[in-house]
């Protein structure tokens, strides 16, 4: 059962770092070590414990840089609500509770 802390959360904000020229490709491998640093016994429960991306779609953009909407592709078929901003050659990656715990 999941924690009523992680629930307690209206959103995991997790925001990292990194120089690649790719915005979909970095933000796919920050999706991957976001899930493994932050859900590892969660995901375990919900039978996601290899879950890794595979794709990341950006869509169109609200703002410049700044994707509301975009996709996070796993390779267990599940699929993620997530949040990217890029700034020059960086990306940021937020990953709302709701796209981990299904309540969308």
């Amino acid at each position: 059962m999941l924690s009523r802390t992680m629930l307690a959360f209206s959103s995991l904000l997790c925001l990292f770092l990194c120089s690649c020229s790719n915005h979909e490709e970095a933000a796919c491998n920050l999706v991957t070590d976001l899930l493994k640093e932050n859900f590892g016994d969660t995901f375990k429960e919900l039978g996601m414990e290899t879950a890794k991306c595979k794709a990341v779609e950006l869509g169109e953009p609200v703002r410049s840089g700044y994707y509301h909407n975009a996709k996070a592709y796993l390779d267990n078929g599940k699929t993620l609500r997530i949040t990217v901003e890029t700034k020059w050659d960086s990306v940021y990656v937020q990953i709302p509770n709701e796209s981990i715990f299904g309540n969308e």
